[in-house]
C-alpha cells in the first residue's frame, strides 16, 4: 500500500519548481511595491488569473518565446508541466504578492512571493499541497524574458500527516556541512515513524518524475541530517515522514555556490 502510494504521488518538489516560473523577483536599491507601474501589477494579475483558472493560453501570453530559466526549462516545457499540475489536483489556488520592482535599462525586474494551495484524493486520503517560492523574473515589453528563483519550498500532506518544522539552508558553499532537519511537532507516543531524506540536482527532466524511496525507522521523532555537497548548482533537499495514517513529503531548495562566488557577493565592511 506505502509503496503503491508513493509510486502513484507525484514528486511535489518538481511540481513546485514548474509553478515557481509563474511569477517571481529581488534587486539590490529595488523600489517598493506600492510604487510599481500598473502594466507590471496587471500582468502579474493577469497571470495569477489565468493561473487560478487553468487557462494555459492566457499563461503563455504572458511570456516571451524566447524565454529562459533556471534548470533548462523554456515556455513548451513549462505549459507542459503545468498541464499536468492541473490534471493533477483537483483544487489550486494562487496567490502573488509584489514585494519590490526596479528598472534595468528596457526592462523591469520584480521580486514576488507566490503561496501555492492545492487538494487532491491519492487512494482515499485528502492530500494538501502547501508551497511558498521567492523569485525573480524580468520583464521586457510586457512579455517575462527571463526567471530566477531564489528561495522555493513545498510541504505535501496525505492523509493525517504528521506537520513538522524544516531546518534547511537557502544557500551553501561547495563543501560546506550544513543542517538538514525535519522534526515532527506533535508528540509521537507510540507511533512507528519511518523515512528518508536525499539531495538531488534540479533539472526539467526529472519534473513530475515518480521515484522510489527507500525507508528507515525513525527513533527520534525525525530526520536528522549532515550534509556537505561537492559542486555548485541548484539542488533539492527533499524528505519523507510516514507513519500508519498519513505521509509527509517535504522539498527545500538551495544553491550550493563556489567559495569565489560567495565572496564576489559579500560586502566591504567600515
Amino acid at each position: 500500500m506505502l509503496n503503491h502510494l508513493l509510486k502513484k504521488s507525484t514528486p511535489f518538489s518538481y511540481i513546485i519548481a514548474s509553478i515557481a516560473l509563474l511569477l517571481m523577483s529581488t534587486v539590490a536599491q529595488a523600489a517598493p511595491a506600492n510604487t510599481a507601474p500598473k502594466t507590471l501589477t496587471e500582468r502579474l494579475n493577469q497571470l495569477e488569473t489565468a493561473a487560478n483558472n487553468g487557462n494555459l493560453e492566457a499563461v503563455r501570453s504572458v511570456y516571451s518565446q524566447n524565454f529562459s530559466a533556471e534548470s533548462g526549462l523554456n515556455v513548451e516545457t513549462l505549459t507542459q508541466k503545468l498541464e499536468q499540475l492541473w490534471d493533477t489536483y483537483s483544487r489550486l489556488d494562487y496567490q502573488v504578492e509584489l514585494q519590490s520592482w526596479e528598472r534595468e535599462g528596457d526592462a523591469i525586474v520584480a521580486e514576488t512571493v507566490t503561496r501555492i494551495r492545492g487538494l487532491r484524493e491519492i487512494q482515499g486520503k485528502e492530500a494538501f499541497l502547501d508551497a511558498r517560492l521567492r523569485s525573480r523574473q524580468r520583464f521586457r515589453n510586457g512579455k517575462i524574458v527571463s526567471q530566477n528563483t531564489l528561495e522555493e519550498s513545498s510541504r505535501l500532506y496525505i492523509g493525517s500527516a504528521p506537520r513538522v518544522k524544516v531546518n534547511a539552508p537557502n544557500e551553501v558553499e561547495v563543501g560546506e556541512e550544513f543542517n538538514f532537519d525535519v522534526i515532527v511537532r506533535e508528540p509521537v507516543g507510540n507511533d512507528i515513524l519511518l523515512g528518508t531524506a536525499l539531495e538531488e540536482a534540479v533539472t526539467s527532466s526529472k519534473y513530475l518524475a515518480p521515484q522510489e524511496l527507500d525507508l528507515e525507522i525513525l527513533p527520534a521523532g525525525g530526520i536528522y541530517r549532515l550534509g556537505k555537497i561537492d559542486r555548485p548548482g541548484e539542488r533539492w533537499l527533499s524528505a519523507i515522514i510516514v507513519r500508519d495514517d498519513g505521509i509527509t513529503l517535504i522539498s527545500e531548495r538551495v544553491n550550493v555556490i563556489s567559495p569565489m562566488s560567495a565572496l564576489s557577493n559579500s560586502k566591504p565592511t567600515d
